[in-house]
């Protein structure tokens, strides 16, 4: 028994260390395929659906494995190994898949081609890792050399699988918030890649050295062993299930797999107005969402196997019981979302709900609240799918793969549905109602099921009473579910709400649109004079003057500059000026909703680009470069803030930039927009890059603009005395920077380039690979302050003399 207790907490080591570097992977590589993908809800459902399908080949392929493969830990071993190499290989070729999707393409590649090309590095490394558990509990049933003892029953390798489910899932949370907190904003994505391939080999290297002992492992000695002390776990007679081992229970768990990432989705979306949108809400969203599961596995895992029952009803009739507290979570959490959204007012919400080292723990307050119940459920699913479908007569390994294959696959096409057509569709609201419906019905068939099992001959009498509870809660479900959908979807009220404490509300609101597609949820309010475009509840853009600066800098500072190209639309201020100064202008837009809102903002807007025959794309900038082979006078770049944003660090990167100097003329000028409110050594980093890209840089500022313009060009920022007025007084200038004159423009530019570079020299730059701009959570945890004004440029300056 003491062998058994020791193999089996060592193959839980096992199952830990391969669950965090299954995790760790996803974050990087999800980080790394949105330079391909773009950041939107297309790019998340389209790697989650290749991601899983790589794990359920996996398992239904171990899940048919034979006895004749020998010693099953040494395979688990090769298995572990191959996954941290093949996940080596697939980190290091991913770094050129950006440039692959845009090779030979006039346009944005459709989803279907961006997943095969980036199929054939991700799905070695996910099948490997999908094989893992059902491999382990082939061992767990077959491999008894030397042991002497009768193989382990039904009841204890199901228990023993729930609670090895149970720690792999730890094992994946812990992973999660390793590289989604720590190790990717310390040591890059290479870097966290390596350690996750240590994880997998130490994982292998562990179980080749248990090889050949030939433990039985009856449970592991947990709650649900069947093994004696002093001998081995007594032979007990198989019987079915009800439903054992019939293709309902996996069309069941599919169905649930398919609401579960579906829930996934839809959290990741719409939580975003109260966790806000950065790698560190979407990280606690699903360590919250990873934990649950593996706290609802376990403890499912060494519930009664219930032997009394002779219709083995018990377990399915548990299943419909926990669909239905499934339903009953993911009601919660829109009632959930709903109410603590209405109580978050402050207008600090609309630039990020993260504003310090206190907002980290209320994210994962938020999230727990309203995740951690139904991931619960979803949990306890597993275990107790497993107790239905196995009859006894296969091995658990085949009855593990096939389920897991099962829910994986029903999981991809409820990640593609939601992504894809429900968000887009029906919105996130009404998607929720939808799946929780779903999971209803589930709940009420296998109750169902269950009570006729009780009724049919040779079970026992199914009691009028529990019927009837189950009938209630169905219809509890269903009136809870139709009060919120005649509720409505409270997005909109918990914008207008925080909207009331925001300084450009001068007068009374209008809510000029408000549209959700799978990109984005986009909403354009009014006050008085003031217009304000706001995505997924935080503030991009609105009417002003430095929409319209980024445009006329750039232009005044060359000569006559015939071209123009702006990443990231905004209202249009930016576009509209540069369409006035410039003969040819390209815009890039990644949400097709905010292009299409201009008109909202300035009533000509269609005119406007009709006139002028502009263009915007509707694409990523990085990929838009990529395919390009167009060279511009002037590139602006305008991305969202905070300078934290999840995805936004992808237009500040070394590599990002070196593609823009690469589409600018001999005398071209970049132009970057950096929005005030984050860290100074962020900056800094920006900055190095720029300094290590364009062989000259320049930081321009203003005391009534809040955030700094970044410029890079081949030619020295130098203009003789009377140039710029000269040029001012030659263009159309647009109307919000008409009265703009040289000495204002001179005046912004307080530090020279020498003092720059003497100061950026301290800083790492920020690199596709170190993205450190998007991980402040060190600088919040030291209390360094966010910067707020332009004091941190003058403080350089001031170093710089001393």
């Amino acid at each position: 028994m003491k062998d058994e207790r020791r193999v089996f907490r060592a193959v839980c080591v096992m199952m830990v260390l391969s669950g965090a570097a299954a995790l760790a992977y996803e974050v990087v590589w999800l980080r790394m395929l949105t330079r391909v993908f773009g950041v939107t809800v297309h790019a998340v459902a389209a790697l989650t659906a290749l991601y899983m399908g790589g794990l359920a080949l996996g398992a239904a392929g171990a899940g048919r494995f034979g006895g004749g493969w020998g010693d099953w830990l040494r395979v688990y071993a090769g298995l572990e190994a191959g996954a941290g190499l093949a996940a080596l290989a697939a980190t290091w070729g991913m770094r050129w898949l950006p440039a692959l999707a845009a090779a030979g393409s006039e346009g944005p590649l459709s989803p279907v081609w961006r997943i095969a090309l980036a199929a054939p590095l991700l799905l070695p490394p996910t099948v490997l890792l999908g094989a893992t558990l059902p491999v382990l509990v082939r061992f767990w049933e077959l491999d008894l050399s030397g042991s002497g003892g009768a193989r382990p029953t039904a009841e204890a390798v199901r228990a023993s699988v729930g609670t090895l489910y149970g720690w792999n899932t730890a094992g994946a949370v812990v992973g999660l918030l390793f590289a989604g907190f720590i190790s990717i904003g310390a040591w890059g994505e290479t870097a966290t890649a390596l350690v996750a391939a240590v994880c997998n080999l130490s994982a292998a290297a562990a179980a080749f050295a248990f090889s050949g002992h030939g433990a039985v492992l009856a449970g592991g000695g947990g709650p649900g062993a069947a093994g004696r002390e002093g001998g081995a776990a007594a032979p007990t007679e198989p019987r079915p299930a009800a439903g054992g081992g019939s293709p309902a229970i996996l069309w069941a768990y599919a169905l649930s797999g398919f609401c579960a990432l579906g829930y996934e989705v839809l959290w990741s979306r719409q939580l975003i107005l109260i966790l806000g949108n950065s790698t560190y809400a979407f990280s606690a969203l699903l360590a919250m969402f990873l934990g649950g599961i593996a706290l609802g596995s376990h403890a499912a895992a060494h519930m009664s196997d219930a032997r009394s029952d002779p219709g083995g009803s018990a377990p399915l009739a548990a299943f419909g019981a926990v669909q239905l507290a499934l339903a009953a979570a993911a009601l919660w959490s829109l009632a959930g979302f709903r109410f603590l959204g209405l109580q978050l007012t402050s207008p600090d919400f609309l630039y990020s709900p993260i504003r310090g080292a206190f907002d980290i723990p209320m994210l994962f307050l938020q999230a727990g609240v309203l995740v951690f119940p139904a991931s619960l459920a979803m949990g306890a699913l597993f275990p107790l799918a497993l107790r239905v479908y196995q009859d006894g007569r296969e091995a658990a390994g085949s009855s593990v793969g096939r389920l897991y294959a099962s829910n994986t696959l029903g999981g991809i096409l409820g990640s593609l549905a939601v992504g894809f057509w429900g968000i887009e569709r029906l919105g996130s609201h009404r998607s929720f109602l939808v799946l929780a419906g779903i999971s209803t019905v589930l709940g009420a068939a296998a109750l169902a099921a269950a009570t006729a099992s009780r009724a049919a001959p040779g079970g026992r009498r199914a009691a009028a009473h529990p019927r009837r509870r189950w009938a209630a809660g169905v219809a509890a479900l269903l009136c809870v579910s139709g009060a919120l959908a005649a509720a409505g979807d409270p997005t909109l009220d918990i914008l207008l709400r925080r909207f009331r404490g925001h300084p450009g509300n001068s007068g009374p609101v209008q809510v000029l649109f408000h549209k959700e597609s799978a990109a984005a949820a986009v909403t354009g309010l009014s006050s008085g004079q003031n217009r304000f475009l706001f995505i997924n509840g935080i503030e991009t853009s609105g009417i002003g003057p430095q929409g319209a600066l980024m445009a006329l800098l750039p232009n005044v500072f060359l000569e006559a500059p015939r071209s123009a190209l702006v990443i990231c639309f905004g209202v249009g201020t930016t576009f509209r000026a540069a369409s006035l100064l410039t003969p040819e202008v390209d815009a890039v837009e990644l949400v097709g909703d905010v292009a299409a809102a201009a008109p909202f903002f300035y009533a000509d807007a269609l005119e406007h680009q009709r006139r002028f025959g502009r263009t915007v794309s509707i694409d990523d900038g990085r990929s838009f470069l990529l395919r390009s082979r167009r060279r511009y006078d002037s590139i602006i770049v305008d991305a969202a803030p905070p300078l934290y944003s999840s995805g936004a660090v992808n237009l500040y990167t070394r590599e990002f930039l070196e593609s823009a100097r690469g589409h600018l003329t001999p005398e071209g000028v970049f132009t970057l927009w950096l929005p005030l409110g984050s860290f100074e050594a962020d900056y800094w980093g920006i900055l190095r890059a720029a300094a290590d890209v364009f062989p000259h840089v320049a930081v321009w500022n203003h005391p009534k603009i809040e955030g700094i313009l970044v410029f890079g060009s081949a030619r020295p920022f130098a203009w003789p005395a009377g140039t710029l007025d000269r040029r001012l007084r030659s263009r159309p200038l647009p109307e919000l920077v008409r009265k703009i004159r040289e000495s204002h423009i001179r005046e912004g530019f307080n530090l020279s380039e020498g003092e720059i570079r003497a100061h950026v020299r301290s800083f790492a730059p920020v690199t596709d690979d170190r993205p450190v701009s998007e991980f402040p959570l060190l600088r919040f945890l030291t209390g360094e302050p966010r910067q707020t004004d332009h004091d941190f440029l003058f403080k350089a300056k001031r170093s710089r003399a001393r």
